[in-house]
């Protein structure tokens, strides 16, 4: 299956890539450029019109944050959204009715889970993944 569109999309076109489709290409495409492609996802290839292509990247690169963060507990992704609230760890403690030496213990071991250098960089990587 292949889209035929004129939406640049982010959205759009990872969501129909994720889908499935084999292809995403827009109808600005050059006829002879879209022939040429069409031929390529007859032999099994993934074809993207060329400005869509960064977005190919970015799948593989949330696909790679989402494992991260599935690997989270429960309880260190409960603190990992306060934190992208911008929530201090004594203000965690205190929202989650825990202490904040737990926090700390969870804080601590998400960052190693995610790879992440920063409460700061945890957080964006959550916000991210939103998105």
């Amino acid at each position: 299956m292949v889209i035929l569109t004129v939406s640049d999309a982010r959205q759009d076109v990872v969501a129909l890539l994720k889908a499935g489709a084999d292809g995403y290409l827009l109808k600005d495409t050059e006829p002879d450029t879209l022939l040429a492609q069409l031929s390529d996802v007859m032999t099994g290839q993934q074809i993207l019109s060329e400005p869509l292509r960064p977005y190919l990247e970015n799948i593989y690169e949330l696909d790679h944050l989402q494992q991260k963060l599935e690997s989270l507990t429960r309880r260190e992704m409960q603190i990992l959204r306060e934190i992208a609230k911008g929530l201090s760890n004594k203000q965690v403690a205190s929202v989650l009715h825990i202490s904040e030496g737990t926090v700390k213990v969870h804080v601590k071991s998400l960052l190693k889970k995610l790879e992440a250098q920063s409460r700061v960089e945890a957080a964006v990587m959550y916000l991210e993944q939103r998105h």
